[in-house]
């Protein structure tokens, strides 16, 4: 009798948990960002980091702030993002101190969220709304200093019919067909599992 309690208790205390589980709010935006900075990686020194986008890469806004080599910093309007995984893939324009049309173009920024997390960045000749992987960038390398997380937000629907015969199920969050019918119907003002 006496397990028999115990096992029910913890059962109890295990679907008291669940409700705080299917209530955490799913990222709706891929996003960047660096804290306890400044910090170093290699020949960079990284003052900001803080970059949004869709899910997809839709609306890029966010802010690279660094110096290289011991130069003056820069901080820079973030042009594009996109995340995959662990990965985060920014482009800035940097321009030369010289007046237009001068200047040192397009740089692209990689932060990796791992253990060590990485900071690089490189010119690499490419249209400003190019987030596309690249090659191995070698400018900078390991962080210290900081810390860089990197959220990749999986798209949400936007469309009854993505919702419908269990389309559902491919998207995070959603308990229910009814739930992500809402949440399109309410232009996702009715978040997942909300």
């Amino acid at each position: 009798m006496w397990r028999r309690t115990l096992a029910v208790m913890a059962v109890a205390g295990a679907a008291l948990a669940l409700p705080g589980l299917a209530g955490a709010q799913v990222p709706t935006q891929d996003s960047v960002v660096l804290t306890g900075g400044p910090a170093q990686a290699g020949a960079f020194t990284l003052f900001a980091l803080n970059a949004t986008s869709g899910p997809s890469g839709e609306n890029s806004t966010g802010q690279v702030a660094f110096s290289a080599f011991g130069s003056t910093p820069v901080s820079r309007p973030v042009t594009c993002l996109a995340v995959r995984g662990n990965t985060a893939t920014i482009n800035i324009r940097v321009p030369l101190s010289r007046p237009p049309p001068f200047d040192f173009g397009i740089v692209t920024v990689q932060a990796v969220d791992y253990q060590p997390d990485t900071f690089d960045a490189s010119v690499v000749g490419r249209a400003p709304t190019d987030c596309s992987p690249t090659p191995p960038i070698v400018f900078g390398g390991p962080l210290s200093g900081g810390d860089i997380t990197v959220v990749d937000a999986q798209p949400l629907p936007t469309s009854k019919e993505h919702c419908k015969s269990g389309g559902w199920q491919s998207f995070p969050g959603f308990d229910n067909q009814g739930d992500c019918v809402s949440f399109v119907a309410t232009g996702g003002r009715n978040p997942p599992g909300g």
